[in-house]
């Protein structure tokens, strides 16, 4: 037995007993005690249990000492069947080792000690400051009356709560630390108004307005409430400002001035297709859809081409396409709707399941992309069948495509395009086909990338970053589930961090509900900071005994997408939700408050006490949540608000809709882009239509990522 073991079977004894060492010459060893085995190889390895030499003068240099090591309990006596040890020290160097070691190891728990010492010191000051600061905020908010709120964002102060006036309603009562916020009350939609049968009633802020002229206005024209007049649309001046309210029946189109397109530009649109739930096509093939821009007319970057149903590029770049829908159908197999290039054919593509056709489902699309002057973009919808539409010829069938949810539902298509002189890295890649039990991690084949030493696929496995940046992922997913085990666990995909050092870090969890034997497809999407050699790779589980078949084809159901900027052309910034609980109950829309986890920028981005993300600097956003909750709704939507300055009108630019759950745990995700300028501020909320919020889940199953780009 070598002496390790003999180290740790004698500390085991000693656990129990005291170790009585006297001088003596006869008497008995261990059977198995090495011959070799000196007092510094026994007293480095027990320390200070074991008696030094020094307590024996006699042994000196040149003798030959031996001590005879018996064991007492603790009254003295000698324990019985415990073989008594034979130490050996034959030279004055090795007592002198085991001094040296013995005084080099205090020095290092000294120092230790010290370490120890000064963090417990900087934790207090840091404690102490912060008690400071709180102490200080609850002096100013405790002289607050029952009718003010105490703001803290700035100088902490006492307001006045807000009361709503005539024609606005109480969305959210004022609390101790958030004013009361109004929102307009429709008369039109309730059916208040005064209006006679022959008019049309109009809501306005406040207030409505009864309407005779609204049809006789022509195309590109509205009807003025101030002059009770037909007006002509404005239109927004390329390169110096921009659409984004477009011209209505009652209201002008509304232009902000552009931030400019040197290194990034911006196209927002939706579906313009009113008759596509009624045509008699076969959408097994699948047809194209029209596309509307919101802007009123083209700029540099692209060209609108609403008949032919898509949008051309005009420059060289890398484009980020995201696209929020949500439909009711209960067509055979799936619905999918899909992006697609005239050069690269499919590039993503989003299923919703079968299901009854009398909730929606909500989806999103999420790519990235290099594109080439002329190249065009265009949108379809196909199915897994011919009998989908209403009229559809064969009256056997019954399944139907019932509506597509109007764009401030779910919406809408973003176009962020990107210049190269953004020193900007993008690869794009293909899911190898594969069926998989419990767990899987996602395979991929390398399609391409601008920049093979930046971004590259190593092992079919790891996304392999070779600098560091900030780094936008999208891994969109085709499956197909078996087995009953599918439905209670759901699925989850899991984007992982591998760093230089082996750490793993998993940096969020995207679930969807199971649906056995049904064709569905999941967006894992968000941004992240990487360092050099960090690899990106993505993990799939579900329950024991639930297979997974796993699909990649050319219509891009299968597909991964990465964009990489330098940290110096970019900002990010990313929270996981912490007011889960508060929105327990919930049927009015709330807003979603999240924990700081990453600002890699704050000079460009900054999150506000009241949980708002405020930009110090114009630029472009994107922006992707996850999130999983449980509701009782008719349907639960989750949007994203842009303010221009505090205190204006907040604007939703994007939003996503989840259909009844019946209580059941269902994931939900949203990406957009949009335009900011300084000192703007975005915020997300949640909005339960006819029901309740039963639970919203916390922590990184619950998260938001916002990635930010100079204009």
């Amino acid at each position: 037995m070598g002496h390790l073991n003999w180290t740790v079977q004698l500390l085991s004894v000693l656990a129990v007993s005291t170790l009585l060492c006297v001088r003596a010459q006869d008497i008995s060893v261990f059977d198995e005690f090495p011959d070799d085995l000196g007092f510094d190889d026994l007293g480095s390895a027990i320390g200070p249990i074991f008696p030094r030499p020094a307590v024996f003068p006699e042994c000196t240099a040149g003798s030959s000492c031996v001590l005879s090591c018996r064991y007492t309990d603790d009254k003295g006596n000698v324990l019985p069947n415990r073989a008594p040890v034979r130490l050996t020290m034959d030279k004055q160097e090795e007592r002198l080792r085991a001094l040296v070691s013995r005084q080099e190891e205090v020095i290092y728990q000294q120092g230790l000690l010290e370490q120890q010492q000064q963090q417990l010191v900087n934790l207090l000051q840091a404690s102490t400051a912060d008690q400071q600061l709180a102490a200080l905020d609850s002096e100013t908010c405790l002289s607050c009356s029952p009718t003010q709120w105490c703001e803290r964002e700035g100088k902490t102060q006492c307001r006045d709560c807000t009361v709503c006036q005539g024609g606005y309603r109480a969305r959210s009562d004022c609390t101790k630390f958030s004013d009361a916020t109004c929102i307009d009350i429709d008369e039109c939609r309730e059916g208040t108004d005064t209006c006679k049968a022959d008019q049309l009633c109009v809501n306005t802020q406040g207030t409505f307005v009864c309407v005779e002229s609204v049809g006789r206005c022509p195309k590109d024209s509205y009807f003025d409430l101030k002059t009770k007049k037909c007006e002509s649309c404005s239109v927004c001046t390329e390169g110096i400002s921009f659409l984004y309210l477009p011209c209505g029946v009652v209201n002008d189109s509304v232009c902000t001035p552009s931030v400019g397109a040197t290194l990034s530009s911006l196209w927002m649109g939706k579906i313009n297709d009113p008759s596509l739930v009624t045509r008699a096509e076969n959408l097994a093939n699948g047809i194209k859809v029209d596309l509307n821009s919101f802007h009123s007319q083209n700029n540099s970057y692209f060209q609108n081409m609403p008949r032919k149903g898509m949008v051309k590029f005009r420059k060289h770049g890398f484009v980020t396409v995201t696209f929020n829908f949500a439909a009711r159908h209960s067509c055979n197999d799936f619905l999918q709707f899909g992006v697609r290039t005239s050069e690269l054919g499919g590039l993503a593509a989003a299923r919703l399941t079968e299901l009854s056709g009398k909730y929606f489902q909500g989806s999103t699309i999420s790519t990235t992309v290099e594109v080439d002057p002329q190249d065009e973009l265009s949108l379809d919808v196909k199915s897994g069948t011919y009998y989908c539409f209403k009229n559809s010829n064969d009256a056997r069938y019954s399944t139907t495509f019932e509506e597509i949810a109007a764009d401030n539902l779910a919406g809408p298509m973003s176009l962020l395009w990107l210049s190269h002189e953004s020193a900007a890295v993008f690869l794009r890649a293909e899911t190898r086909q594969t069926t998989y039990e419990t767990g899987w991690r996602a395979t991929f084949n390398m399609k391409e990338t601008s920049d093979h030493y930046i971004l590259r696929l190593d092992s079919y496995t790891y996304f392999n970053i070779r600098e560091g940046g900030n780094l936008r992922f999208s891994f969109m997913q085709a499956y197909f589930l078996s087995g009953q085990a599918c439905r209670s666990n759901g699925l989850v995909v899991i984007p992982k961090l591998l760093k230089r050092d082996g750490q793993v870090i998993d940096l969020f969890e995207n679930y969807q509900r199971g649906v056995p034997l049904q064709y569905n497809s999941i967006l894992t999407a968000g941004s992240v900071p990487v360092e050099y050699n960090d690899k990106l790779f993505f993990d799939v589980e579900t329950a024991r005994s639930c297979k997974m078949y796993f699909y990649g084809n050319n219509e891009g159901v299968g597909t991964v997408s990465l964009l990489w900027v330098p940290f110096r052309q970019s900002a990010l910034y990313a929270g996981m939700l912490v007011n889960g609980e508060d929105l327990f109950g919930v049927g009015e829309e709330t807003q979603l408050r999240f924990q700081e986890v990453n600002n890699t920028d704050t000079r460009t981005l900054r999150q506000l006490r009241n949980g708002k993300l405020k930009f110090k600097r114009s630029g472009r956003i994107l922006v992707d949540y996850h999130g999983v909750l449980m509701h009782s709704c008719a349907y639960a939507k989750v949007t994203v608000y842009y303010e221009n300055r505090p205190g204006a009108t907040p604007i939703p630019f994007a939003q996503q809709v989840q259909g009844k759950t019946d209580s059941e745990k269902e994931g939900l995700v949203l990406s957009g882009a949009y335009t900011v300028k300084a000192n703007s501020r975005i915020y997300l909320t949640l909005t339960c239509a006819e029901g309740r919020v039963n639970e919203v889940f916390n922590g990184r199953v619950n998260a938001v990522s916002v990635l930010w780009f100079p204009p």
